[in-house]
């Protein structure tokens, strides 16, 4: 399977295409609307990526770069400037250092709906 520029990768760094994409808002804004009652949680996840940052060719870099872009074998199928972009988007938005790793930041909320 291959990956155009314009498709973008599954997390839509480079080129996101915001009439199909949901987020918790849209979430909050259904469950308000059918006045359904909810509680939401916040929180980050830290994943270690530094792997895929310094040495793509690893086994381990390519399964990291798989998962994040929710891509299988995605530097067979996308096109060298995705993987370049969306590296570039990684390294610039994504990344925390703590303690001299670099972890990848996936803030996601978390519903509870009572009924």
């Amino acid at each position: 399977m291959q990956i155009s520029e314009e498709e973008g990768a599954a997390s839509g760094c480079p080129k996101s295409r915001p009439n199909h994409r949901r987020n918790s808002a849209h979430v909050k804004e259904a469950l308000n609307k059918l006045k359904i009652e909810y509680t939401s949680y916040e929180y980050t996840v830290r994943t270690d990526i530094g792997s895929c940052l310094e040495d793509q060719t690893t086994p381990e870099s390519r399964l990291v770069l798989d998962f994040l872009s929710h891509t299988a074998n995605f530097q067979d199928a996308a096109p060298e400037k995705l993987q370049d972009d969306f590296l570039k988007c990684l390294k610039e938005n994504c990344v925390e250092v703590k303690d001299d790793i670099n972890y990848f930041l996936n803030k996601m909320d978390v519903f509870v709906i009572y009924g």
